[in-house]
């Protein structure tokens, strides 16, 4: 169950206290539109990429608002709570775009040894061709991963992460996109 927030008119800090109210790991993204799946149930198009189901179904779903056309749509530029993005998961339905590397621990810009982000609308896959690779993301809590040869993470948009290859890494980075 995702949690909705308008902060069209309310301070950013709201966010942050929302986010440590609930355990401090929701990833909030902007409802950027809806659509009606095949059966009619309404789904939220997040800024994330991925798409969350949007029900009234008392008792245990209250949202009548989903019901009523104008009230639906003033939430567009709300945040929902994505827990997609929490789990790192791919949106279903990106295609790849582009592919940079291969790098290994001297080849690597130096923009990616410290903090940065992968750019809205697009996700990263990190791909370790050979080595090791420290993995660091942004969220709260942080989380930190020791990627080996073989493995692979999917990187959110517009979330802090870094990375720091072993001297014997090769890794190259993957951009999807819809």
């Amino acid at each position: 169950m995702g949690l909705i927030i308008d902060l069209r008119n309310q301070h950013l800090v709201v966010k942050v206290v929302l986010a440590i109210f609930h355990g401090g790991n929701d990833m909030f993204r902007e409802i950027v539109g809806f659509r009606q799946d095949e059966l009619g149930d309404w789904v939220a198009e997040l800024s994330c990429l991925h798409a969350q189901y949007v029900r009234h179904r008392p008792p245990f779903q209250i949202r009548p608002w989903v019901l009523d056309d104008d009230e639906r749509n003033s939430r567009v530029g709300t945040l929902l709570s994505c827990s997609l993005c929490d789990r790192c998961q791919l949106p279903e339905g990106v295609v790849l775009d582009s592919v940079v590397g291969p790098w290994n621990r001297s080849t690597l810009p130096k923009g990616l040894l410290s903090a940065h982000k992968v750019p809205a609308g697009k996700w990263g896959v990190l791909k370790v061709k050979r080595g090791s690779v420290q993995f660091d993301i942004q969220v709260a809590p942080p989380m930190h991963l020791q990627l080996s040869e073989g493995d692979s993470q999917a990187i959110p948009p517009e979330i802090l992460h870094n990375v720091n290859p072993g001297s014997d890494a090769e890794l190259e980075i993957e951009f999807w996109t819809r």
